[in-house]
């Protein structure tokens, strides 16, 4: 029996397979995987691999006659979170709406006062602006004290989230607002607030002519007016300011930081993406700094919002999240040489990953022998086709996660769970209501502090995470999300796609990553990878590179 090893050492995960090469095709004996100590190419790396294969063989009982690697070319993705830059509101200073908890009704403007102030009389109206985020009595009693002293308020903002308690102790139903930037708040000149009844959506700050009419703007200033109205239509509450430090940026599609491409062309960031996509490759990303990539890839999520026709659940959301791939070096030049020093052992070096990955995912029961493998990790995607020619993008797992993690305004410890499928908000403990709308009963009762939640499954039990979407809505959000950092990113790799493209690497098992593969590459055939018919999608290379040794 000639046993053989295979050691995928990744950027992020080792994965190694033993095998008997004396069958063709080779038979797998044990197999398992393992975080990448340190960086890819390095001794370090190397060394975790060794450990992992002798872990394996001492679980296993046995013993491998020659280990197989390929060239460790290690690259890095760097995930960069760009802000969009700021747009020309005029003498509109900043936008607040969808807050989660607001109380009252109605539409009202005035000047705003701190309700710490020495309440005076006035016929003009004022909004009452509350800084303690504890003390919704202490602002009661302060609405009571202004109006005592002839005061006309009209609406109250406040910094913390007691929105309804204060609305709730108030003789009439004025706006109330909670999350507000104080300070901002009183420097402003004006301030605009509506809140609509439940289950309404605001009209009078989503109209830009009543807007401008209720903030006292000129004709000539209604297109600012439109870009205030455009970013708070479809919330229930809003907040519009005239005058003030101007610090917010309403969802918008302006210029970004700059990108210069290997031939001198400078452009914004969406007009290089979109440069990109089109097939350009080489630039150099500008941002805090001057980065040289291989290639580069983003997601620019205030789109993929307005394209879901969603209002985005964190204001982080109004971002471009960049994946740039580059070189990271490495201090090993011939891993088979290391290996065999360090352990003694017959050690063999194949010449390409990229033809291991093929040569694995093709073991794929049933596979084309012509179809193209796409071996998805957590920072790139590499595609290999027929002539084993292959093509390494930026943007993968990681970059997903980031992009779940920024749109929800969640950890991403968090993301990396609540990124893979379906979700169930928890109704009472005993329901659950899916995305697909239908409701059921849960084996066991969910716990009281889940009631309310969205969930789905972790690695100890229901994870929770807070989103003032619907299931529904969340789905369809993620499947955007996932179609533009995965799906665009295939999609640029040009035309001659073969018919069938077989999916490996640790994301594929996603559960919907097939559906956005058949919608980005139409009239493909997309199949998830089972390496050797029992090793399932992540170990591709791994085995790949016993079945190119032992050919």
């Amino acid at each position: 029996m000639s046993i053989i090893a295979g050691i995928d050492v990744g950027n992020a995960t080792t994965e190694v397979v033993i095998a008997d090469a004396s069958v063709n095709p080779p038979r797998p004996l044990a197999w398992d995987r393992s975080p990448t100590r340190g960086m890819k190419g390095t001794e370090q790396a190397l060394r975790g691999a060794l450990s992992v294969l002798e872990r394996i063989e001492r679980a296993a009982g046995v013993a491998c006659d020659v280990v197989v690697v390929a060239p460790q070319r290690p690259v890095l993705t760097r995930e960069l979170a760009v802000a969009k830059a700021d747009i020309d509101l005029g003498r509109i200073s900043w936008v607040v709406a969808g807050r989660p908890t607001p109380g009252g009704l109605g539409v009202a403007v005035g000047r705003p006062v701190a309700t710490t102030d020495s309440p005076t009389s006035s016929d003009a109206p004022v909004v009452l602006v509350a800084r303690d985020p504890l003390g919704f009595r202490d602002t009661v009693a302060a609405v009571g004290a202004w109006r005592a002293a002839g005061a006309r308020v009209v609406a109250v903002l406040l910094s913390g989230d007691e929105a309804v308690l204060v609305s709730s102790r108030l003789d009439d139903a004025v706006p109330v607002v909670d999350g507000i930037d104080v300070d901002r708040a009183l420097q402003a000149e004006l301030i605009a607030v509506e809140v609509a009844p439940p289950g309404r959506t605001v009209q009078r700050l989503s109209d830009p002519v009543a807007l401008a009419h209720l903030l006292q703007l000129r004709p000539d200033e209604h297109d600012h007016a439109e870009l205030a109205a455009a970013a708070v239509r479809g919330s229930r509450d809003a907040t519009v300011a005239r005058g003030g430090a101007s610090t917010q940026r309403p969802r918008e599609r302006g210029d970004d930081c700059a990108i210069t491409f290997s031939d001198g062309r400078r452009m914004s960031l969406l007009d290089a993406l979109h440069e990109i996509a089109c097939g350009g490759r080489a630039a150099t990303l500008d941002h805090r700094g001057s980065l040289s990539v291989d290639d580069i890839w983003g997601v620019d999520l205030a789109h993929v919002m307005e394209e879901s026709l969603l209002r985005a659940p964190s204001d982080s959301a109004r971002t471009v999240l960049l994946a740039a791939l580059v070189d990271g070096g490495g201090d090993i030049a011939d891993p088979a040489a290391a290996i065999a020093q360090w352990s003694g052992r017959a050690c063999r070096l194949v010449y390409s990953e990229a033809a291991a990955a093929r040569a694995g995912a093709l073991t794929t029961p049933s596979a084309h022998p012509d179809a193209m493998v796409v071996d998805i990790g957590a920072g790139t995607i590499d595609l290999v086709d027929g002539d084993n020619n292959a093509r390494l993008l930026a943007g993968a797992g990681h970059l997903l996660t980031e992009s779940v993690a920024t749109v929800l305004g969640i950890g991403r410890g968090q993301a990396e769970w609540v990124k893979r499928g379906p979700c169930s908000r928890i109704e009472s403990p005993q329901i659950a209501l899916d995305e697909d709308g239908i409701r059921r009963y849960l084996d066991s009762p969910a716990g009281a502090g889940l009631v309310g939640w969205l969930t789905v499954p972790g690695p100890a039990g229901l994870l929770p995470f807070e989103t003032p979407l619907a299931p529904s809505e969340w789905r369809g959000l993620r499947l955007r999300l996932k179609s533009a950092v995965i799906g665009a990113n295939l999609a640029r790799a040009g035309g001659g796609v073969p018919h069938e493209v077989i999916l490996v690497g640790g994301p594929a098992g996603d559960d919907e990553l097939l559906g956005v593969v058949a919608r980005a590459l139409p009239g493909t055939v997309p199949a998830r990878g089972d390496v050797a018919g029992i090793l399932g999608h992540r170990y591709s290379v791994a085995y790949g590179l016993v079945v190119l040794s032992s050919a």
